[in-house]
Order: C-alpha cells, then structure tokens, then sequence
C-alpha cells in the first residue's frame, strides 16, 4: 500500500507504521513507560507526507492543538448543494408518488391483461370473427338495452 494513503485508524497500518519507525531507529525505539502512561488528554496524531524529502511525517499537537480543515480555492467553482442534492431530493419525490395497489387491484389489472392476451391469441388464430367488436371488458362490448 502506498505510503500517501496511509489511514491511521486501520490497525494494520498503524502496526506496519510502528515497524517502519522502529526500523528506520536502528532496530529498537525506546519510549518511557511514563510518557505512555501519563498520556491524559486527547491531542491529534498528524500523519503527513514530505513530498521532497518522500518521507512520512508523524507530529503530535499540543494539549491544546485544534485542527481546521480548509477547503482549497477552487472549492467555491464547486456547483451549489442545491444542485448537488437535486438528483437525491428527485428520486425522493419520485418514490412519494408511486401507488401502492391493493390486491384487489392487481388481480382486476391481471384480469384485464389476461382477457387482452386471449383476445390477441384468438385474433392471431382467426378464430374472432372482425365483424365484433372486441375489447378486454366484455361488459362494456355488450350491446345496450333499448330505453
């Protein structure tokens, strides 16, 4: 793994980190059992890299370090987070306004499908004279009562 991806929170590369500083020492870093022990308050383990000198750099802040993160120039030429969310906040809208059938709607919807499908096979067969009107609702193909 290259070194510029580093990720202090990986165990492993802590371990592999911990190797490399005891090797590039000679073989052994001696650390005080105090200076380990008395650690008492939070600071921030910096991990960088010296691109000049290709070096990995670890520094510690004080008890009093804080750490900014600050956003490079071209950051503000980014769109805005309006536009940003835009495709997030349609795929929310479109799912608001799918319906959700009942069964009863979906058998009457697999009905209608179904008298379709038969009425297209009988046509494709020849079966269905032309001179009726077929449609998939055979109520509504009835002829009407004179009044």
């Amino acid at each position: 793994m290259p070194s510029h991806n580093l990720d202090p929170n990986d165990p492993k590369n802590v371990a592999r980190l911990l190797i490399a500083l005891v090797m590039e020492h000679g073989g052994e870093v001696r650390i005080k059992a105090m200076t380990y022990d008395s650690y008492e308050r939070g600071r921030f383990l910096i991990v960088d890299i010296d691109k000049a000198s290709n070096e990995i750099v670890l520094r510690s802040t004080s008890d009093f370090g804080r750490a900014i993160i600050v956003p490079p120039e071209n950051a503000s030429w980014l769109r805005p987070q309006e536009e940003r969310d835009q495709p997030t906040i349609q795929a929310q809208r479109n799912v608001q306004r799918r319906t959700v059938r009942s069964d009863e709607e979906l058998a009457a919807l697999e009905e209608a499908r179904n008298a379709e499908a038969q009425l297209a096979r009988e046509a494709n067969e020849g079966s269905i004279s032309t001179r009726f009107r077929t449609e998939a609702n055979p109520r509504a193909a009835m002829p009407r009562e004179p009044e």
